[in-house]
């Protein structure tokens, strides 16, 4: 009986036919848990792809928006970028997860969008415990660089723009020079920030910023502004201005002739719907509180040619402090021999649709308030 036991038992062991599907059988769990989460990793890792691009198109598209609203709310700002990224997410398919943050809400630098999707494992499940893996993806975009524009001219045209013809004096401190057409500056250089769509030379300014045509610098007075504001209103300067009178040997000084041609401005926000070149001097009261000029849409200041002064001291108090000329519709023009000078101009204190300056300009800035720098430049993808 041992005998047969043992040839039994030695026949049983010898045999091995069927032995590949016994042990096919004992791997096979094994082998199809490593296969699902090699396959389920490699659609893991398309998911990541997927939703990476859907957040980068999403921040993208939330910086556009925020930069295009720049001059509304904190609130609403945040609301319609926000809104438009989660749109963007939907229309690619992720339509929860999607996180929407800026580092700072009513002036930001960044805009950020994560998002974080749940996804179900099934194969893997035979060799691990899990039945989910969390898909993490992030966006930064900045939106481009800051600038504070105290010299801003808003038009596009080809000939819109900021022009320097040579020899004027900038001291724009705390602030640069905006346009949504052109800078030059002929015969010097503009220590200064300058933002601009483009530069017609070379070195125009000390630092240069290119602005995105799509996404242009806005005035910062448009939604602000009513002729309510208007202390006075008239043409300049017959009807905002006191002429004062003649002495003896000055021009016009002879009894019977007309009066000095300098005039002494009225105090405020001088609206101007007219201008007349027929004056010698016109000038702020340096005792008094101030004055901004504001020109009506289609009236010019062109000052050209003769030896004409023009000398404002911008208010220090009210919703236009420190704005010494506020043209968005009008041209500024200042060449030859006539003279502008500005005194105590804060950080958006001429805006005009363009400005051209000859050699007798004088501008002295002051500004150190974050509050009015924006970005400028086509937002960009950081991280």
């Amino acid at each position: 009986m041992v005998a047969k036991v043992a040839k039994f038992a030695k026949d049983f062991f010898d045999d091995t036919q069927g032995g590949a599907f016994i042990i096919a059988g004992v791997a096979m769990p094994v082998l199809l848990g490593f296969a699902g989460l090699a396959l389920e990793y490699g659609s893991s890792l398309i998911t990541r792809a997927e939703n990476q691009r859907t957040s980068d198109a999403a921040a993208y598209g939330a910086a556009v928006e925020y930069k295009k609203n720049s001059s509304e709310t904190s609130d609403n700002k945040v609301k319609v970028a926000t809104s438009v990224a989660k749109s963007v997410a939907a229309l690619n398919g992720v339509t929860s997860g999607v996180t929407v943050s800026f580092d700072n809400p009513g002036n930001a630098e960044y805009v950020e969008v994560s998002i974080s999707e749940d996804k179900t494992l099934i194969l893997p499940r035979l060799i691990d415990a899990r039945t989910s893996v969390t898909i993490n993806t992030n966006s930064k975009v900045f939106l481009g660089t800051k600038i504070t524009p105290c010299i801003l001219a808003l038009g596009s045209g080809e000939k819109d723009g900021f022009t320097a013809n040579g020899g004027g004096t900038y001291n724009l401190k705390g602030c640069g020079v905006g346009s949504n057409g052109s800078i030059a500056a002929n015969g010097q250089t503009l220590g200064t920030k300058c933002a601009a769509v483009s530069f017609k030379n070379q070195a125009a300014c000390k630092d240069e910023i290119k602005v995105n045509p799509k996404i242009p610098l806005e005035d910062p007075f448009k939604d602000y502004f009513n002729s309510n504001m208007c202390d006075y209103t008239g043409s300049l300067p017959e009807d905002l201005a006191t002429e004062l009178p003649p002495e003896k040997g000055e021009k016009g000084g002879e009894k019977g002739e007309k009066g000095s041609g300098v005039f002494k401005l009225y105090p405020g926000v001088l609206c101007v719907d007219g201008f007349s070149s027929k004056f010698e001097s016109i000038s702020s009261d340096w005792t008094g509180n101030g004055n901004t000029l504001v020109f009506t849409e289609g009236v010019d200041l062109d000052m050209r040619g003769g030896e004409k002064v023009l000398s404002v001291m911008p208010q220090e108090m009210g919703g236009f402090a420190g704005v010494g000329l506020y043209a968005p519709k009008s041209d500024i023009t200042v060449n030859g021999n006539a003279v502008l000078t500005i005194d105590g101009l804060g950080c958006t204190g001429i805006i005009a649709n363009s400005i051209t300056f000859g050699g007798n300009v004088t501008l002295n800035v002051e500004c150190d308030n974050e509050e009015h720098a924006v970005s400028v430049g086509p937002p960009y993808l950081v991280e």
